[in-house]
């Protein structure tokens, strides 16, 4: 029983009475909310279809094609709210297809096992967690090249892991494999307006990384799909005519070779050695270096750009070229533009180059985009921690106290320079299956432009001796934005492209 009084009768009703009340006018409440959230909604419903109908909807004869450069992300992204970062995953998501090239190994301690060469300098090892794939499926991008010069930087263990990692977080990949056919063979994925085929090949790697053939009983090799060269140093007649007295008297040219316009000197030059399929020297009516694609392998590739088209409704070709015929300018190599032309010949409708991280500018050939050089959209390089025994040999790092090393005990990092620091998410917008016009916006890794050429690195992570650039893509604006565009605009003028600077993008109509 209760210890306090009992209430007046007249307070209990009152008290009664305002429960009453309190409850009616809550239940009003109540009720004029499922009243009034239609009309709220239908309110918000109109705002956003006016909205939509000041932007006009994509048409459905419109293809949206988003390509970016060179992926050598080593932290996870998927958290960054910065604006400018959203800004370009919002290009990349909006897009009907977004494609952009691996520069790195995917694959966990369980996945790899030692490394895959000797000691191959600083550039070697490539590698970052497996979860790194989710963050690159997070961002919108569909599809990934995986050929390249570093996919065998952890063997064919890590190379497989590499294609299963970003498999698995759905997105599409071509370019390497257990055998020669898996790895020449075009991807085909399914998007909303079309189906989309990738093929994917490099040039530069050494004999050992070419994917083979099986015969026999013997099993294929795993490896990328080559697309070997030869190079040829062009040299006049009294050059090649003293060169071959050396070689006679060296005793490394007979006779027959001798009587050739196109012969070595250096013994095992034909072998492939540096990655070649050959190297020779030409006599000729000028000094020059030119390389030449392999014809088995381009009647390959090209066999596979044709079963493509005849499948697909849109097809991409990506090579990844590291090889320079001088040092790395602002042309491409005789070779790759040749086999880009030869790829819009075969059926393709976007060709994308990488390999140098550097931008090269754009070519329409019949009607059809060849990026010569896409520049980088990942540069973190800096981050890798898992390096072997042979990279700090490669930076002559003391190697008898080895254990006290770590990746942080120096710059045991590949170099690069300004020339990597930007890029562009380029846009391709196809109608009724033509190219009509193409974007480009400007993107930086951590540089700004706005007062240097050369560039300001301006976002630095650590605390040690040596800051590490951040390196993750963002918008560019203001003067950054505008120096950027401007180099484009000079690379594309000579690639015989114009383009127009429109505010913070770069535009380049497309006519039939």
């Amino acid at each position: 029983m209760s210890d306090k009084p009992d209430q007046p009768t007249k307070v209990r009703k009152a008290r009664t009475y305002l429960d009453r009340r309190s409850l009616l006018g809550k239940g009003a409440a109540i009720v004029g909310g499922l009243l009034a959230s239609p009309m709220l909604r239908s309110s918000r419903a109109e705002a956003a279809a006016a909205k939509a109908a000041a932007k006009p909807a994509p048409a459905a004869n419109e293809f949206l094609v988003s390509a970016v450069g060179e992926l050598m992300p080593v932290r996870s992204f998927s958290m960054q709210t910065e604006p400018e970062f959203l800004e370009v995953v919002k290009l990349l998501r909006e897009s009907d297809l977004s494609y952009g090239h691996l520069e790195m190994n995917l694959a966990d301690g369980d996945d790899i096992g030692w490394a895959g060469r000797g000691s191959s300098g600083g550039a070697g090892y490539l590698i970052a967690d497996a979860r790194i794939a989710d963050d690159i499926k997070w961002a919108g991008i569909d599809a990934l090249s995986l050929a390249m010069n570093h996919s065998y930087d952890w063997g064919a263990t890590g190379m497989l892991a590499t294609k299963r990692n970003c498999e698995k977080a759905g997105i599409a990949v071509a370019g390497t494999g257990k055998d020669l056919e898996e790895a020449g063979a075009p991807v085909f994925f399914e998007k909303d307006k079309a189906r989309v085929a990738m093929v994917s090949c490099c040039s530069g790697n050494s004999p050992f990384e070419w994917a083979g053939y099986g015969k026999g009983n013997i099993p294929g090799r795993p490896g990328v799909n080559m697309l070997r060269l030869k190079k040829l140093f062009m040299v006049d007649q009294a050059t090649a005519a003293q060169l071959k007295d050396a070689g006679r008297k060296m005793g490394t040219l007979s006779a027959a070779a001798a009587a050739r316009k196109e012969f070595n000197i250096t013994p095992g030059a034909i072998s492939g050695s540096n990655g070649f399929s050959g190297s020779a020297i030409l006599e000729s009516d000028k000094f020059d270096i030119v390389t030449e694609n392999h014809p088995g392998d381009l009647k390959r590739i090209l066999r596979n750009v044709d079963y493509a088209q005849k499948m697909a409704d849109f097809v991409i070709v990506a090579q990844h070229q590291s090889v320079s015929e001088k040092s790395r300018g602002e042309y491409p190599t005789h070779s790759s533009a040749d086999f880009a032309r030869k790829c819009i010949d075969a059926g393709a409708d976007l060709y994308c180059g990488h390999g140098w991280h550097t931008a090269l500018g754009i070519e329409i050939y019949k009607g059809k985009p060849i990026i010569h050089g896409m520049g980088n959209f990942f540069w973190q390089s800096d981050f890798i921690t898992r390096k072997p025994a042979d990279q700090y040999e490669s930076y002559d790092a003391d190697m008898d106290v080895l254990p006290t090393l770590h990746p942080a005990s120096g710059n045991f990092h590949p170099e690069g320079n300004e020339h990597w620091g930007y890029a562009a998410v380029y846009q391709f917008k196809f109608v009724d299956k033509k190219l009509t016009e193409i974007r480009l916006h400007p993107i930086e890794m951590g540089y700004d432009f706005s007062d240097d050429p050369k560039g300001k690195v301006y976002r630095l992570l650590g605390r040690g001796d040596y800051k590490y650039l951040d390196g993750s893509p963002r918008m560019a604006h203001g003067k950054n934005g505008q120096w950027i565009l401007k180099r484009f605009q000079h690379l594309n003028n000579l690639r015989g492209t114009r383009m127009e600077i429109v505010g913070n993008m770069g535009l380049v109509k497309v006519t039939a």
